[in-house]
């Protein structure tokens, strides 16, 4: 608790923060929206949104794994940590990176009286999501390592812009 209100959500806020002053004609377009009803066009939005999201994951998910599976493109696999470094600091860095992807189980607990049998259903819907979040995850970066090479990885500050644009390319030359 005293890591979460002291590292933590101020992190968080600090990383939206600068996300949001990057794209201040997006949040003000989301305002707008969220001034009409929000039962007839915000949730018609957040439903093509959310199946816009998905669809594009499973696509880089799929592209990735029919290159792996079907056209043996295993270069960019081979000695994985060469390279690597493994002090401490590093270590910590990264952890906290990758915990920071999986956040949101424990916000779940917020909304624990508005669910129905919350004692079976937020264990179930905790360890349901923590699954399900690691494996995408693990799927997306597998795909992105059979696309892309090491460099690429290295010399990217967003490894998803570079590797979606890549997955794309790659994906349109299948079909």
């Amino acid at each position: 608790m005293c890591i979460g209100c002291s590292i933590n959500y101020p992190a968080t806020l600090a990383v939206q923060a600068q996300t949001f002053a990057e794209y201040m004609f997006q949040v003000g377009l989301l305002l707008f929206m969220n001034f009409f009803s929000l039962k007839t066009f915000v949730s018609r939005f957040q439903i093509a949104a959310s199946i816009a999201k998905f669809a594009s994951t499973g696509l880089v998910i799929v592209t990735g794994f029919y290159m792996l599976i079907f056209q043996g493109e295993t270069n960019n696999l081979q000695n994985p940590f060469f390279g690597s470094n493994l002090n401490i600091g590093a270590i910590v860095s990264a952890l906290f990176t990758c915990l920071f992807s999986y956040d949101g189980w424990d916000i779940l607990n917020f909304g624990a009286e508005e669910i129905d049998k919350p004692k079976r259903t937020m264990p179930m819907a905790i360890i349901i999501g923590m699954l399900c979040v690691a494996l995408i995850f693990i799927a997306v970066n597998m795909s992105y390592f059979v696309v892309l090479s090491t460099s690429q990885i290295l010399s990217s500050e967003a490894v998803a812009m570079v590797g979606d644009v890549a997955v794309s390319e790659k994906s349109c030359n299948l079909w």
